[in-house]
């Protein structure tokens, strides 16, 4: 179920758990209280989808809003706490107003846009066959690991917030007992999603309705993704897009790499020129990205996280396009299954000459990573100070007791200028991403496939071994013998 131009359900729902696992990658970043403030939408989102989801024994789930009872019991409890939660916190000073967390919000949209295209293609009972019941329940099974993820990562963020905040005094009293109400509540809610991701998490692959990747799909979502990170870099060059931007490059770049290798398993490509040529250098430039995308993150604080829409959009699209290829489940698929899901030949070709792109933004880069009004978080950048400034003193400071970073912007943890070591090693990691995508795009370009996985076209066009061998005649030989001919 996929409208042209946008993810199919399933995808939708497999990008939810996959921001919900990204929330534990950086807990030091999470901000509780704007996770808190955003928690009760997520929660009913994921409500109203499951009550839309068909069930053996009746037709399509109703709609959560209609009625008081649904007909997924775990979904309607876990809406009941989150509801409750957000009524208790409602007169309460913490978490109080204040921004919500982008990447809830970003789950709770996509569970949103599921429900309307599973409400838009809603069958009635007597249509219902064995297979969508039983996609059905593994989209059940997803929303319902989202929830569980996501509740345990906001549970990690009050943690953090209640072990920083100052023991019990005359100004804090209120926000330890509002964040241990916080972690009451979300522990409970947790332990009752858990139980039920317990047991039936994770579900059979071969369960889940998977359509065939369109022909063009991927080819698109190359371009899109291109023309999007030049628009981002242009007209945004913060610190957060340049976290996603290499994030989805370093992912981008190891699906390329897998569907390659079963390419050159299969004779698809040519495999000792693949080893020996490009496997090396699209290694080593996957890791360079790979290095600074972790360099990005951790300078990037949690308030200023805000990732341009069109480029967040454009990555979706092209993370779903590589793993509907490459990926069974929660495992990569082998090069034989890959095969049957594209042609493979054609995949190839767009991928090698993909392999160009990488190379041509690493050179927007430092433009935007260095430019004057770039900021990171004085915490973060204190953190990265220091290993790169243990055992040697700092060049051009005079004064042994100064500091890189204004102690009062680390204390509030502001955004401040990078330091220039952290600058010096923005520099050179850029160079290195630079320099390694470089040599994989050189790497690429005399890449070809042998004669026998050419199509047919292709071998009728090269010129016999007869004609290969046959003695070249100079041009002036050439014109007397066509002369003599006429």
């Amino acid at each position: 179920m996929k409208a042209p131009g946008r993810l199919s359900v399933g995808e939708l729902l497999l990008e939810g758990d996959l921001t919900a696992r990204r929330l534990l990658l950086d807990p030091d970043a999470l901000d509780a209280a704007a996770m808190v403030r955003t928690w009760p939408e997520v929660v009913q989102a994921g409500h109203e989808f499951l009550a839309i989801l068909p069930r053996r024994g009746g037709g399509p789930g109703v709609h959560a809003l209609n009625v008081a009872r649904s007909q997924d019991r775990t979904g309607e409890r876990l809406q009941l706490m989150a509801t409750s939660m957000h009524q208790h916190f409602s007169n309460r000073s913490w978490p109080g107003d204040g921004p919500h967390d982008d990447q809830l919000l970003a789950i709770a949209g996509n569970l949103i846009r599921a429900h309307d295209m599973v409400a838009s293609h809603r069958r009635p009972a007597p249509l219902l066959t064995p297979a969508v019941l039983a996609d059905a329940a593994v989209a059940r099974e997803r929303v319902l690991h989202t929830l569980y993820v996501a509740s345990h990562a906001i549970t990690v963020a009050v943690q953090a917030q209640l072990r920083a905040t100052p023991r019990p005094g005359k100004s804090t009293p209120r926000v330890v007992s509002a964040l241990r109400g916080a972690q009451q509540r979300l522990s409970t809610f947790e332990a009752v999603a858990g139980k039920e991701v317990y047991r039936t998490f994770p579900s059979d692959p071969a369960l889940e309705h998977r359509e065939p990747p369109a022909e063009d799909r991927l080819s698109a979502a190359l371009a899109g993704w291109d023309i999007a990170t030049h628009r981002a870099l242009a007209r945004d060059p913060s610190m957060a897009n340049m976290a996603e931007l290499t994030r989805v490059q370093t992912h981008t770049l190891a699906m390329t790499r897998t569907i390659l290798d079963a390419a050159a398993s299969l004779g698809v490509l040519d495999a000792p020129a693949y080893d020996a040529r490009l496997q090396p250098h699209l290694t080593a430039a996957e890791s360079a990205w790979g290095t600074l995308h972790a360099t990005v993150r951790d300078l990037t604080s949690h308030t200023h996280r805000t990732v341009t829409p069109g480029l967040r959009a454009a990555g979706s699209e092209v993370a779903h396009a590589l793993s509907e290829i490459v990926m069974t489940g929660t495992t990569l698929a082998d090069p034989a299954t890959i095969a049957t899901r594209v042609h493979l030949p054609a995949t190839t070709a767009t991928l090698l000459g993909a392999l160009e792109a990488p190379h041509q933004i690493s050179l927007l880069l430092p433009d935007a990573a260095l430019h004057p009004t770039t900021t990171v978080s004085a915490r973060a950048a204190q953190q990265l100070l220091t290993p790169l400034e243990a055992g040697r003193k700092p060049p051009g400071i005079e004064r042994p007791d100064a500091a890189w970073v204004d102690p009062r912007a680390l204390v509030a943890d502001r955004p401040v200028p990078p330091p220039p070591p952290v600058r010096e090693l923005i520099r050179a990691q850029l160079h290195h991403v630079s320099t390694t995508s470089h040599a994989m795009s050189s790497a690429a370009t005399p890449l070809t496939a042998p004669a026998q996985a050419r199509p047919l076209q292709a071998r009728k066009a090269r010129p016999s071994a007869a004609r290969q061998t046959r003695p070249r005649v100079s041009s002036a030989a050439a014109t007397a013998r066509t002369g003599a001919q006429r």
